[in-house]
């Protein structure tokens, strides 16, 4: 067994984790392994870390050999009698499941820790953030980490078969840098805690601009551009986010400084608005409107029928964008459909323009629920 511990001053914990666990109780954990299961397979390197003065302890435990599995096993057993949080990326699923099953096997006990794991808060955030994987890697690379290593711990189970034979120290390099940036880089990714505040997003809508565009099959396009602040804070990178949904392509941007913007279609053609009280209405088929039965006196009974909830519609050629919400009320606008089962609503842009800016900021939230929640 060989043992190595390396200091790094300057990292102090971030307030998003200090408001979950006490400094002096954190210690972040990961460990590799010579396969995915847990009886079949040992695990040959431990990493932890924590905080001391102004600066980051980190300490590797590795396994020359399988017979040193046990070895290494005890001295993080000892080492973290000491504190009351475990802070690791998934591992709630592989490393403390698969470390219990290791330590059982040679009648120990995990030390029973609490545990924060980073993967679990990000998890959610994972659409809204286009991440590609959850990976720890990915997540580094979303947060503009680099990182020496460019191994990931299934290539290197074949390095650690070769150092077992030659106990090599350039192998050992190799596995030991891998295993180290992990734990290091666990302490920048505590960064990304503050992004679960996405799941109580609101935001303040302060500015709007049309914007002219032409699409890929070169035809002129229109959308707004829906400026607004949003209350997430301190978050490290702004992203973007975009989605195809039956409105047509939706792209949010977020800044670090707080801005938001949202990218809107604009449908230039002809919807209906359906009337709910049909029942005080004629349909008149050859103009394909709606009248009320009040004001129908002069037009031939032949040429007028009964209104149904299908039939019972206004018809106007304008320019419209979507609608997210489920209150129309609260906005004061009709909502339009292309159809009576279509289940997508739009409103007049000239109801947009027209609406206060508390509602401008309640249409910005309710695109930001539809899409994200």
């Amino acid at each position: 067994m060989k043992t190595f511990e390396y200091i790094y001053d300057g990292l102090e914990p971030l307030d998003n984790l200090t408001n979950l666990t006490c400094k002096d109780d954190i210690l972040f954990f990961d460990i590799e392994t010579t396969g995915l299961s847990r009886s079949k397979n040992h695990i040959y390197l431990i990493g932890i870390g924590h905080y001391i003065d102004k600066g980051l302890k980190i300490i590797q435990w590795i396994a020359d050999s399988e017979t040193e599995e046990l070895l290494i096993l005890k001295e993080f057993i000892s080492y973290s009698s000491s504190f009351a949080t475990l802070v690791n990326y998934n591992g709630k699923s592989f490393d403390i499941p698969f470390t219990k099953e290791r330590l059982n096997k040679y009648n120990l006990i995990m030390p029973e820790l609490s545990s924060i794991d980073i993967y679990t808060y990000i998890k959610p955030l994972r659409k809204i953030l286009s991440l590609n994987d959850l990976t720890q890697k990915t997540i580094e690379q979303f947060l503009g980490i680099k990182r020496e290593d460019k191994y990931n711990g299934g290539e290197l189970i074949k390095v650690y078969k070769q150092y077992e034979v030659a106990n090599d120290n350039e192998l050992l390099s190799l596995l030991l840098l891998h295993n180290k940036e992990d734990v290091k880089n666990m302490h920048y990714l505590t960064k990304m805690l503050d992004y679960t505040s996405l799941n109580n997003l609101t935001v303040n809508f302060y500015h709007v601009e049309i914007n002219e565009y032409t699409d890929y099959n070169n035809i002129l396009k229109k959308e707004y551009i829906i400026h607004g602040l949003h209350n997430l804070n301190n978050i490290t990178k702004g992203f973007n986010t975009f989605k195809s949904s039956e409105y047509g392509s939706l792209l949010m941007s977020f800044s670090s400084n707080g801005d938001i913007s949202i990218r809107i279609p604009i449908f230039e053609g002809t919807l209906y608005y359906y009337i709910d009280n049909y029942k005080d209405y004629y349909y008149l088929p050859y103009e394909d409107i709606c009248i009320l039965k009040t004001m129908a006196g002069g037009v031939l009974k032949e040429n007028k029928m009964n209104a149904t909830k299908e039939t019972c519609k206004i018809k106007l050629s304008t320019s419209f964008i979507p609608f997210f919400g489920t209150d129309d009320e609260c906005f004061s606008v009709r909502l339009f459909k292309d159809g009576f089962k279509s289940k997508n609503t739009f409103i007049r842009t000239e109801d947009f323009i027209n609406m206060s800016d508390e509602q401008k900021s309640m249409y910005l939230n309710s695109i930001y629920q539809y899409l994200f929640i």
